[in-house]
């Protein structure tokens, strides 16, 4: 998958991207973003916890 996209973004003027394509890599970022922000909230509430 992200082999593809690396295609999509090298290749001016290329295939477009499908509908699909897109749609998970939209998904997946979001899933990326909220994972980082429920880590950061978890060093927050130990380190807070400790003191």
């Amino acid at each position: 998958m992200l082999a593809r996209v690396v295609g999509y973004l090298s290749n001016k003027g290329g295939m477009p991207m499908e509908v699909k394509d897109a749609l998970t890599l939209m998904i997946s970022f979001g899933a990326l973003i909220i994972a980082l922000l429920t880590v950061v909230v978890t060093i927050v509430a130990a380190i807070n916890q400790k003191e």
